[in-house]
């Protein structure tokens, strides 16, 4: 584990667990600038960073899933981390979106969701984990990664992201919107810090004052239950609400507005050099966590909501769809990657491998033939027998070369001709004179093959090929 989360992680434990002393600010003079310094700028985390580290958690907890929701204004891409229990499906709970960093100059919440899912990743979170099967979280780190890599308010387009919520002229706003009606979200949490030079700066917790407003009347029960939780734990945290004359261009009140139940968490700017003051606002942002996902754990919190925001069961089947098509592809694929086994090698292959070996072999066989001397030919004659038969015509022909073997088969066969008797070549009469019946049998056939030069030789003259 790197140092950077290490400390993180004993910063969070530290700010969570432990009481610490009312965190209001002292009074900040209004030319005070925001701009972070040393050593909190080392500490905060840049978007590739933060991208590098949510796929390791990602990767080492069943209870995390990560996915894409868009791209920023310079095409960086909009991170979305799933936090829920495997085996219950979120439309069975109650879902929470939780925005982080609208604003880059303002890191806190950044780094306090980040401590959260590292230590929910290694199993360090287990009461949160149980709340899980009541709750499903669904946290953007990094609404504005073009602002927060260059360390300012606004984003890479020049935008104030958090006054675009009327008019949607910015792929981040538009991209959290859709996400946010896909999922049927329950309940929007948007967290901030205040600037050096606000007038009101200190920890708050925002909701609609509409005493008539049924939503506006969750969002109050978790101002105050947060709140309570917050102030046992040593956070001083006030509970401001808004009313109709506010600007409506804020993200809480936008989806106030469209029947979610939406708060608005601030912290106290602080001194930009203060790394115990930093920790001490992150320490806002994860008890709150903590308080939401216990007060929304209790039972029939659901179904009170699905209620008074109008979701019904087919409102319901769509986010599970939503939900299984954002983040269901990215697990089992990587589990398939690492389930891969070799390929079989075909049945046919080792056939067709070993039928090219053999003609490979043939045509070698046949060329080794051809090659040798002529004499060994004679070993695929018909009569090679006789090769080794002192005095045989195939045993004269084997010792010599073709052209003079057949030389010495045509001598030989006109030496046997002339040879002959002139008594016997008297002897042989016309066809005319011959008697159509003679007493003399006939003679044998292979005595006549014998007696026939030209067959004999037909044969030899093949046996020399």
């Amino acid at each position: 584990m790197s140092f950077r989360k290490c400390w993180k992680i004993g910063a969070l434990l530290v700010a969570a667990g432990t009481a610490q002393l009312p965190s209001s600010a002292a009074p900040v003079s209004p030319d005070a600038s925001p701009v972070m310094t040393k050593p909190i700028a080392s500490l905060v985390t840049s978007y590739a960073a933060m991208t590098k580290e949510l796929r390791a958690d990602v990767s080492a907890s069943p209870l995390l899933s990560l996915a894409s929701i868009g791209k920023s204004s310079q095409g960086k891409t909009l991170w979305m981390v799933r936090a829920g229990e495997p085996g219950v499906s979120p439309d069975k709970t109650v879902r929470v979106l939780f925005l982080c960093r609208q604003h880059g100059d303002e890191p806190a919440s950044t780094e306090a969701v980040l401590g959260v899912l590292s230590r929910l990743a290694h199993g360090k979170e287990p009461e949160l984990r149980a709340q899980l099967r009541q709750t499903t979280f669904y946290f953007i780190p990094m609404v504005n990664p073009d602002g927060a890599d260059a360390n300012t308010r606004r984003s890479g387009a020049g935008a104030d992201l958090n006054r675009d919520w009327s008019a949607f002229t910015q792929p981040e706003t538009r991209a959290v919107k859709a996400i946010a009606q896909k999922l049927g979200a329950h309940v929007v949490v948007d967290a901030h810090n205040w600037d050096g030079d606000d007038p009101y700066n200190a920890n708050c917790i925002e909701a609609d004052r509409d005493r008539d407003s049924a939503i506006g009347g969750a969002a109050r029960e978790m101002q105050a239950a947060a709140a309570m939780a917050l102030a046992q734990n040593g956070f001083q945290i006030n509970a401001t609400a808004y009313g109709p004359q506010a600007d409506p261009r804020l993200a809480h009140r936008y989806f106030t507005s469209q029947n979610i139940a939406s708060l608005l968490v601030e912290t106290h700017s602080g001194d930009p050099g203060d790394v115990g003051d930093f920790v001490r606002r992150q320490g806002v942002y994860v008890g709150l966590i903590h308080a939401l996902a216990t007060h929304l754990s209790m039972s029939g919190t659901q179904a009170r909501l699905d209620a008074l925001e109008n979701i019904g069961g087919d409102r319901e089947a769509k986010s599970a769809a939503a939900d299984r098509q954002l983040f269901a592809p990215a697990k089992p694929k990587a589990a398939a990657v690492a389930a891969h086994t070799p390929r079989r090698t075909p049945l046919w292959l080792p056939s067709i491998l070993a039928f090219a070996v053999a003609l490979w072999a043939m045509s070698q066989g046949r060329a080794a033939i051809d090659a040798s001397p002529v004499a060994k030919r004679y070993r695929y004659c018909r009569k090679s027998w006789l090769r080794d038969v002192p005095g045989s015509r195939v045993w004269a022909a084997a010792t010599v070369q073709p052209e003079a073997a057949r030389g010495a088969v045509s001598s030989a066969v006109t030496r046997r001709a002339q040879k002959a008797s002139p008594a016997r070549r008297s002897l042989k009469t016309r066809p005319s004179d011959r008697p159509r019946y003679s007493l003399t049998p006939p003679k044998p056939a292979s005595a006549r093959a014998s007696a026939a030069p030209s067959a004999d030789r037909r044969e030899r003259r093949l046996c020399l090929r």
